[in-house]
């Protein structure tokens, strides 16, 4: 079954029929998105539509909608029942029979394993440990970690031998080439040799459910093995068995020395350079296990201070301010959670996201931004409102770094966090990207940002704890283009179900206070999406606590007794994202322009930003 025995041959998975399998029959209902779908057969047309749009919507059907297809489709399946069906025959004609096996030459000294870019081909490796007892480690990559269980006998040779395999922590993958010694109180201390090492494939079976079928591909293994919990004990003891066919004994010299250097145990213990530490970390001298224990579960994203001008210095760091969603990614015990800054759940919405988090190291939070780029490259908001779940290009910026390892690294300085994040994520792969350090004099930075169009820079004291929740100042951001959150709370109708503009505000404590009535900036179909977002919230009572207003109170119509009379009053839930060009004397906001709704917004949060 594994690619390397099967190259130019036709494979028939019967395999797929087995238990622990995540194949799901037709008109079956997955749960892979927010909402259950039905997994129902498609058409050509419908297939090439998608592809031509780049938009796969149209293809998953929630269970009402797949009813009513069904009746006017039919059974797109029922042929499978009658169609005869052959392999052509020039398949069979151009299968080349067996190679001859090559002559044995030397080996040169073996290379480290590569993943696959497709991710069907990872690592193991099995370590030869001596510490208070000899014995075997055997670690296989999964999710950005080595998943590990100690062999006490070592790892079996002949036909359904089983041998004990005791599940241990997690390590990290930096440890799959290592070779020398640990000191005493990490890992068990001793010494350690790579016994072996190279890449293996998933046969059959999951890791979370205890039964695992992997063909070994290793300098010395090579062949099935099935790794499988003990069901009836409630520990973490799991057997490893060898399966498919026996494999020769190893020579003498092969058993007792390194897959890597071809050192013996002895050589590797008076080698006094390589020396391995559990909390080896890109900080020196910082010992991650001395850190408190993460609790991993949402924390509130620390908030940047608006300020006139960019702060200068060596003791500031700057990036660009992103126009994204504000979002913590969190992996935990194998479990991706992306939240917004409102702690509810963004899985569903940028299923790629969750999808890079869940191939990186198990305990991390990531603080960042999600964004969506225009044809420019540059952070578009609107685009991402609008964001279909597959559509291209949305990218996860970290930024920050807030556990690592399931440790809490709050209380470290920025500085600190910053290279643990920039060595997490080195080498993630889209969407997953950090977000880049510009390092430029403030004026430069500030000349560049405007040069190209981007919204503000964002300051941070590299020497900086995280303050979850907190708006100090040791974090803050400077716009280039002036802009303001408000909170929508009445309309003024325009015919039926548009609007002419929006009474918007702030508040002030617990008081919601009116600064402007919006009406720039307005697409008919933003006008149409806004208005369809007041379903649901009309109020009959005026949310604003300044209102009404004198008839002096602004240039143009203000706001009076008997103008509010035209008004129509909502329940203060809507955030909406403005630009304007100054502040009046009166606190009203000049020449506002709508820019987009932010579902991602507290109204509670929108004050006045000076």
């Amino acid at each position: 079954m594994a690619k390397s025995e099967r190259a130019q041959k036709v494979f028939i998975d019967w395999s797929q029929n087995a238990d622990f399998k995540t194949t799901v029959g037709v008109y079956s209902l997955r749960a892979k998105r927010g909402r259950p779908f039905t997994s129902l057969p498609v058409t050509w047309e419908e297939l090439q539509s998608a592809l031509k749009t780049r938009n796969a919507d149209g293809l998953y059907f929630e269970p009402e909608a797949a009813l009513k297809r069904l009746e006017r489709t039919g059974d797109l399946f029922a042929s499978v029942l009658t169609a005869q069906q052959s392999l052509p025959e020039s398949i069979a004609e151009s299968t080349p029979k067996q190679p001859a096996r090559a002559s044995k030459t030397s080996e040169p000294r073996p290379t480290l394993p590569r993943a696959s870019a497709q991710g069907g081909r990872k690592r193991f490796v099995v370590q030869k440990h001596a510490a208070s007892h000899l014995h075997y480690d055997f670690r296989l990559e999964m999710h950005g970690a080595l998943k590990s269980w100690a062999l006490p006998k070592g790892v079996p040779y002949d036909l359904n031998q089983k041998r004990l395999a005791m599940a241990t922590e997690d390590h990290p993958m930096e440890y799959l080439d290592f070779e020398g010694t640990i000191p005493a109180g990490q890992y068990g201390g001793g010494t350690v040799m790579v016994w072996d090492i190279g890449t293996y494939e998933v046969m059959e079976g999951n890791y979370y459910k205890g039964n695992l079928q992997i063909y070994l591909n290793g300098k010395k293994l090579k062949g099935e093995w099935h790794l499988t919990k003990d069901r009836a004990a409630k520990n973490k003891n799991w057997f490893l068995v060898k399966t498919g066919s026996s494999m020769k004994p190893l020579r003498v010299k092969s058993e007792n020395a390194s897959a890597l250097t071809a050192r013996t145990m002895e050589q590797i213990a008076a080698d006094k350079t390589a020396q391995w530490h559990s909390n080896r970390t890109p900080v020196a001298g910082l010992d991650i296990d001395k850190l408190p224990r993460s609790e991993m579960k949402f924390i509130e994203p620390m908030q940047a201070k608006l300020v006139p001008a960019l702060p200068e210095g060596g003791d500031w760091s700057y990036e660009i301010k992103l126009d994204g969603y504000r979002a913590l990614a969190i992996k935990d015990h194998q479990t991706v959670r992306v939240l917004s800054r409102r702690n509810n759940s963004l899985n569903g919405r940028f299923p790629a996201v969750a999808e890079a988090v869940d191939r990186l190291e198990d305990g991390i939070i990531l603080d960042g931004e999600v964004v969506a780029l225009d044809a420019e490259g540059r952070p578009s908001f609107n685009l991402l409102q609008h964001h279909k779940g597959n559509a291209e290009p949305l990218v996860f910026y970290a930024f920050d770094l807030l556990a690592y390892r399931g440790r809490d690294l709050r209380d470290l300085p920025l500085r600190e966090r910053r290279q643990l994040l920039d060595a997490q994520l080195a080498n993630a792969r889209d969407p997953i990207r950090t977000s880049l350090l510009l390092n430029a004099p403030a004026k430069d930075v500030v000349a560049a940002v405007q040069q190209q169009g981007l919204e503000g820079v964002i300051a941070k004291q590299i020497e900086s704890r995280y303050e979850s929740g907190q708006r100090s100042g040791r974090w803050v951001k400077f716009k280039v283009n002036r802009g303001q959150e408000v909170v929508i709370g009445g309309y003024k109708p325009s015919g039926k179900n548009r609007f002419e503009n929006l009474a918007i505000g702030y508040y002030e404590g617990d008081r919601l206070m009116f600064i402007a009535k919006l009406k720039n900036g307005f697409t008919p179909a933003a006008k149409d999406e806004i208005f369809a977002r007041f379903k649901g919230l009309a109020n009959k009572v005026c949310p604003f606590a300044n209102l009404p207003e004198p008839k002096n109170a602004r240039r143009g119509e203000a706001l009076t007794r008997e103008a509010m009379k035209k008004y129509r009053w909502l329940r203060p839930e809507l955030v909406a994202e403005v630009e304007f060009t100054d502040w009046t004397a009166a606190n009203h906001l000049r020449h506002s322009k709508f820019i987009a709704l932010r579902d991602d917004k507290d109204p509670r949060e929108v004050i006045h930003e000076v």
